[in-house]
C-alpha cells in the first residue's frame, strides 16, 4: 500500500482553502456556486480527494480488510481525483440547464411509457411543451437541498424519497384545487398509496433516481455543460425559460388535457370536468 501512503501523504500537504463568505456559504450548504470559482472548485476537489483516500486510511490503521493481501487479491487501486464528483457545486447556468434535461427525460420517459400501454403518441403533463417541470423541479431540489447528504448515500436515497414524495404530493393537490378536481394521476389501488397523490412505487423510483442523478447524471451532465461556451449556454437558457414561461402562463388557463392525460385510465372514459358540462347542456323536462 505503498501508493496509497503516498497519495494521503500529497494530499495531507495541500493547502486549499475553503471558501468564505456568501460564495462559501451558498458552495457548502446548497452546492451553487453563481458563476465558475477556482478557489470552489480547488476546495471541492480535495474534498474529493480526502473523501476517495477514507478507505485506504482505513486499511493502514487496521479498521478494515486489506484486499490486496487475499490469497485471492481483490483489485483495488488508489487514483489521484482529477476533479469533484458528487461533491461539487454547480453554476446556476448549468442548473437551469438540467432542469430543462430533467423535465424533457421525464417527459420522454412518460410518453414512451404512454405508448407502450396506450398504444399511441400521448403528450402527458399539464403544459403543451415537450417538459414536464415536475421532473426538473425534483431533481434540482434534490442537488440543491440535499447536498449535505451526498456523502452518504443510504440517507441521500430516503431523503429524496421523501423530498420528492412531497413534492408530487403538492403538485397533485395543487393543480386539483386550482382545476376543479380534475386530475393528471391517480395511484388509487396501487401499494401503499396516499389519498391516490403518491404511492410505495413512486417514492422507491424517486429514491433511486435520485441517487442517478447524484452521483451519475449530474456529475457527467455538468462535465459536459462545463465544455460549452458559456454565451451560446446562456443564450439557449434564456430562450428555454422564456418558452417555459410562456407554456406556464398559457396553460394555467388552458391546460393539457385528453384521453392517456387526464383521462389515463382508457380512453373510453371521461373526465369529471367534461360530464358536468355535457351535463349542462341537457334541457330539463317540463312536466
Amino acid at each position: 500500500y505503498a501508493d496509497a501512503v503516498e497519495a494521503i501523504a500529497s494530499t495531507s500537504r495541500e493547502h486549499a482553502q475553503r471558501p468564505t463568505g456568501f460564495t462559501g456559504f451558498l458552495a457548502d450548504w446548497f452546492g451553487i456556486t453563481l458563476r465558475r470559482n477556482g478557489r470552489v472548485d480547488a476546495w471541492q476537489r480535495h474534498e474529493a480527494q480526502v473523501d476517495a483516500l477514507d478507505h485506504a486510511q482505513d486499511i493502514l490503521d487496521g479498521r478494515c480488510y486489506p484486499g490486496r493481501l487475499a490469497p485471492a487479491p481483490i483489485r483495488t487501486k488508489v487514483e489521484t481525483i482529477s476533479g469533484p464528483d458528487a461533491t461539487r457545486s454547480y453554476t446556476v447556468l448549468n442548473l437551469i440547464m438540467m432542469f430543462f434535461i430533467f423535465c424533457f427525460v421525464g417527459w420522454v420517459w412518460e410518453v414512451t411509457l404512454a405508448f407502450i400501454t396506450e398504444g399511441m403518441f400521448v403528450n402527458r403533463g399539464t403544459l403543451h411543451g415537450p417538459w414536464l417541470p415536475i421532473y426538473g423541479t425534483g431533481g434540482i431540489a434534490i442537488l440543491v437541498l440535499l447536498k449535505k447528504l451526498r456523502s452518504k448515500p443510504a440517507l441521500e436515497f430516503v431523503a429524496a424519497m421523501v423530498l420528492c414524495g412531497a413534492i408530487e404530493y403538492f403538485s397533485s393537490w395543487y393543480l386539483e384545487i386550482t382545476h376543479d378536481g380534475q386530475r393528471w394521476w391517480d395511484y388509487t389501488g396501487y401499494f401503499l398509496n396516499l389519498n391516490g397523490r403518491i404511492c410505495a412505487e413512486g417514492l422507491l423510483t424517486f429514491g433511486l433516481g435520485g441517487l442517478a442523478i447524484v452521483y451519475l447524471l449530474a456529475p457527467a451532465l455538468d462535465d459536459l455543460l462545463r465544455r460549452a461556451n458559456v454565451r451560446v449556454l446562456a443564450v439557449i437558457a434564456a430562450v428555454l425559460l422564456v418558452a417555459y414561461c410562456g407554456d406556464q402562463i398559457y396553460s394555467s388557463q388552458h391546460p393539457n388535457t385528453g384521453a392517456g392525460i387526464t383521462d389515463y385510465k382508457g380512453s373510453d372514459t371521461v373526465s369529471a370536468p367534461a360530464i358536468d358540462s355535457a351535463i349542462s347542456t341537457i334541457p330539463v323536462l317540463q312536466s
